[in-house]
């Protein structure tokens, strides 16, 4: 939903394969996402922790517009990390690990409360990195 948003503010077929996309095509995603930034005009050259910091507040617009829902951008966010690891200054990035750990551990406090803190803190880290 999010990709056909953008197309109304710009013209790019990279943009207009992404559009037509359902979520669940996760490698042809990251095929074209470098071609979508470039299209778009994001600079290559972004260091770690603003491409982080852009894709979190990318993710948690998708979850706000009701294109995804918590579990799944939470989910992507710490399968990157798992993958890439997270930047030494991503703001959130290690308490979000520590959240994993209690909600699949099991140990303290319930679930739901371990998700409204999931919550607030990847929508805290997109408003604090939006205009990056």
């Amino acid at each position: 939903m999010l990709a056909a948003r953008w197309l109304a503010d710009h013209d790019s077929e990279s943009l207009v394969r992404l559009a037509g996309l359902d979520g669940s095509e996760g490698w042809l995603i990251d095929q074209l996402w470098p071609e979508v930034l470039a299209d778009l005009g994001v600079e290559a050259a972004a260091s770690q922790e603003s491409l982080w910091n852009r894709a979190v507040a990318w993710q948690v617009a998708a979850w706000r517009a009701g294109d995804r829902n918590l579990e799944d951008i939470a989910t992507v966010v710490l399968r990157a990390a798992h993958d890439e690891g997270f930047p030494d200054a991503a703001w959130g990035g290690g308490h979000l690990s520590g959240l994993e750990d209690e909600l699949v551990g099991g140990w303290g406090r319930p679930q739901e409360q371990v998700w409204r803190d999931i919550q607030s803190l990847l929508e805290g880290w997109a408003d604090r990195t939006a205009g990056e």
